[in-house]
């Protein structure tokens, strides 16, 4: 499970994924409050693609008799989970596996299954899905979290603020080549999958810079990211419209109009063996 743009790699994507989720702390919360009240009482709960375990962690704090086993395709975070696991006192009920689930889902059963910006990557979305239902106990609650509107950082006063829309529909566009389902239908596929959906939730995501340091140094790597991945797909006029905006971000943050706004939609779904008779 190739990811490009996911959970793990060098240092600069482990220091960046901990500066997206300080930035939209109060996502996280929204989110994993929210499953959790869907969720009942579980003891067996699963993260995949966990990455630095914000979801594991979240869901330990919230579900303090349940066993939650993070999954990912490399043990880049491992380390890290369990040091945090160990300071918020929930290591006894966190454990890690690595697994590339393009081809296996380690698990025996399931009351949740929580896949957060992960299915995205695997190479068949419904294959997985179809597995993880096999792998779930009749009853289990499955929750797939996908990007739903692309983040966006520049307000609209912003000189870069418009050549960072055509960029961002351009690298949307390259993202959809290698990875179809990216932004894509998720209620539709997993209903088509062996699940039946029982609710479907957006969740906004934003965050200030000028008054967040880890929301900042998050902005700053997604203009920096997004100016580099599309240089090939904008004119140049754009290109140097978003250079221009990342060399002022580097300057003094509020030498940028900042507006960090984006969405992620939230699928909870029940296998459809069982869901009608809920």
């Amino acid at each position: 499970m190739a990811h490009e743009h996911g959970h793990h790699g060098h240092a600069r994507t482990f220091d960046g994924l901990d500066d997206e989720t300080a930035a939209f702390a109060r996502h996280w919360d929204d989110l994993l409050d929210w499953v959790v009240e869907q969720a009942g009482a579980p003891s067996f709960v699963v993260d995949l693609g966990a990455g630095n375990g914000v979801a594991s962690l979240g869901l330990a704090r919230r579900l303090p008799t349940a066993q939650i086993t993070a999954i990912d395709a490399q043990d880049t975070w491992f380390s890290v989970l369990a040091e945090r696991a160990e300071r918020a006192g929930v290591a006894a009920l966190v454990h890690t596996v690595v697994a590339d689930i393009d081809h296996e889902v380690p698990m025996s059963s399931a009351d949740v299954v929580f896949a957060s910006n992960c299915l995205h990557h695997v190479a068949d979305a419904g294959a997985v899905l179809r597995r993880l239902g096999d792998a779930s106990d009749g009853d289990a609650m499955l929750c797939v979290v996908e990007v739903a509107l692309p983040l966006l950082v520049l307000a609209d006063d912003d000189p870069a603020a418009a050549a960072e829309r055509r960029a961002a529909d351009a690298l949307g566009m390259r993202l959809r080549e290698s990875m179809p389902l990216h932004g894509g239908p998720w209620a539709q596929v997993i209903g088509d999958n062996g699940w039946q959906v029982v609710e479907e939730r957006e969740f906004v995501t934003t965050a200030d810079p000028a008054s967040d340091a880890a929301a900042a140094r998050h902005a700053l790597r997604h203009l920096d990211r997004l100016a580099a991945a599309s240089t090939d797909r904008v004119t140049r006029v754009d290109s140097e419209s978003l250079l221009d905006a990342v060399d002022r971000a580097r300057r003094a943050t509020r030498a940028v109009s900042w507006d960090l706004r984006g969405s992620r939609t939230a699928v909870l779904a029940r296998p459809a063996r069982t869901a009608d008779t809920r």
